[in-house]
C-alpha cells in the first residue's frame, strides 16, 4: 500500500511540476504576443489616421504619406527582433554565432 502512494505522490509531483512550467510558458508567449501585438498597432496607427484624414479633405505632404507608409512596414521588420529578445536561449545562440564561438557538436545525415 505505501508504495502505491509513493508512485502515486511522485506522480502528482512530475505533473504539477509539467503544469507550472507550462503555464509559465503560455505566460511569457502571451507577453510576446502582446508586445508584438501593440507594436503592430502604435506603427499602423499614423497610416491610418493620415488616411481618414485625406479621406476628410485634411492636405497632407507627401513625404508624410511616405513616412507613415514606412512606419507602418516597419512594424513586420521588428518582429523578428521581438521574437529574438524573448527568447533566450535563440539569443544565446545568435551572440555565440556573432562571437564566432559555435562548434559543431553534432553531424546531421540527412
Amino acid at each position: 500500500v505505501w508504495r502505491q502512494r509513493s508512485c502515486t505522490a511522485s506522480i502528482k509531483y512530475v505533473s504539477s511540476k509539467r503544469h507550472g512550467r507550462n503555464i509559465r510558458m503560455e505566460q511569457k508567449a502571451t507577453k510576446v504576443l502582446g508586445v508584438v501585438f501593440f507594436t503592430f498597432v502604435l506603427l499602423w496607427a499614423p497610416f491610418f489616421i493620415a488616411n481618414v484624414l485625406i479621406s476628410c479633405g485634411a492636405h497632407i505632404e507627401e513625404e508624410m504619406i511616405n513616412l507613415v507608409t514606412w512606419l507602418g512596414y516597419a512594424s513586420s521588420m521588428v518582429n523578428p527582433f521581438f521574437y529574438t529578445f524573448f527568447n533566450k536561449t535563440f539569443r544565446q545562440t545568435f551572440l555565440k554565432i556573432i562571437k564566432c564561438q559555435m562548434r559543431r557538436s553534432r553531424k546531421y545525415h540527412f
